[in-house]
């Protein structure tokens, strides 16, 4: 587990969008960050708790604004030695969200705890390390993820591989044996997790200005 952790990320997990001022912004989505989770601590090897929420809506106009703030606790069990005992680590962080106009109130207020419950949950996860997120904080690794988009997002355009292993409505997919799919067969547990990407290495790489990067806390999910 702690050398998974220890791995950076390939190309295809990072995303990026225009920040402030022209920065760019670089992140991990919300569930990219679960699934990696799951993969590497397993779906019951770990768990979030809400330390403390602040939500503020007002009206502006005729529409209404939200702003979030959400402490989070992520709690990872980790297997000790083959008694079966089990010990457990918490990292803690901060998310805030909001700043959205809506023409609904509920609406203004969803999207703000949303945003900030998923954004403490990330910036939680990335103190466990490189594979949970922290690698996107790295700026010599963000050189290497940016001359690597280009290539990655003309794969993202193909079919991706779980594509094949849907389940699908009876009368859809007939093309393929996807029609007879059933649930059970979903469930059957795999043979063995696959193993993530192996570490990213930068041997040189330009100087980067401080503007270069910059805290994402946008929700993506």
């Amino acid at each position: 587990m702690i050398e998974m952790l220890e791995r950076r990320l390939g190309p295809e997990y990072v995303s990026q969008r225009p920040g402030p001022g022209g920065q760019k912004l670089f992140f991990l989505s919300s569930s990219d960050a679960n699934r990696i989770a799951n993969e590497v601590f397993g779906n019951d090897g770990w768990s979030t708790t809400i330390l403390h929420q602040r939500c503020e809506v007002r009206q502006e106009g005729s529409s209404w604004v939200a702003d979030a703030e959400y402490h989070v606790r992520v709690t990872v069990h980790w297997p000790a030695g083959e008694s079966g005992a089990v010990r457990s680590t918490s990292h803690e962080g901060v998310g805030y969200g909001g700043n959205k106009v809506m023409k609904k109130k509920g609406d203004a207020w969803e999207a703000a705890v949303k945003e900030a419950e998923t954004d403490g949950v990330k910036r939680a996860l990335r103190r466990f390390g490189e594979a949970t997120g922290n690698c996107v904080y790295d700026k010599a690794f963000l050189a290497y993820i940016e001359r690597e988009l280009p290539t990655v997002r003309k794969q993202k355009l193909g079919v991706p591989p779980w594509a094949a292993n849907l389940m699908r409505k009876p009368g859809f997919g007939l093309e393929s044996d996807q029609s007879t799919l059933s649930f059970t067969s979903l469930m059957t547990p795999r043979s063995g997790r696959e193993q993530p990407p192996e570490p990213v290495k930068v041997e040189e790489f330009a100087e980067i200005g401080e503007e270069f990067f910059s805290d994402d806390t946008g929700l993506e999910i």
